[in-house]
């Protein structure tokens, strides 16, 4: 749930000091792929379509690995464990659906993205921390 909070270093900082010794924190939160500023470079249209498709008005921040280590720090914690991976919560036609794509070259050319999707594109953060 960080992605949802107003005030995420505040949070962190409270968690951390409740932290018992070796004690962890896990966080699993959205990380902005480089889709994002590849299609708003492209085309504000397309980006527009993207952000429609694929972000939740639930979530206040999509992470870089620059900020979110920001945070983690501000929050007088350390990394432990960090990696980003691939996680795709719906099928590529809710996406493609909630973008307004219903061209078929489109579509086929937006499930051959998707099918790479494990190479293309690291859209989550997983993280342990601890305190620094």
């Amino acid at each position: 749930m960080f992605e949802h909070l107003r005030d995420p270093v505040s949070v962190l900082t409270t968690l951390a000091a409740k932290l018992k010794e070796g004690g962890r924190i896990f966080i699993d939160t959205p990380k902005q792929s480089w889709i994002y500023p590849a299609a708003k470079a492209v085309s504000k249209s397309l980006y527009t379509k993207l952000l429609r498709g694929t972000v939740s008005q639930a979530h206040l921040q999509i992470w870089s690995r620059k900020a979110f280590r920001v945070a983690v720090q501000r929050a007088g914690l350390g990394v432990e464990k960090y990696q980003e991976i691939t996680e795709l919560t719906m099928p590529v036609g809710y996406y493609l659906h909630n973008m307004g794509i219903d061209g078929a070259f489109l579509k086929l050319a937006a499930k051959l993205a998707f099918s790479s999707a494990q190479l293309l594109f690291r859209n989550k953060i997983i993280c342990v921390l601890k305190r620094a």
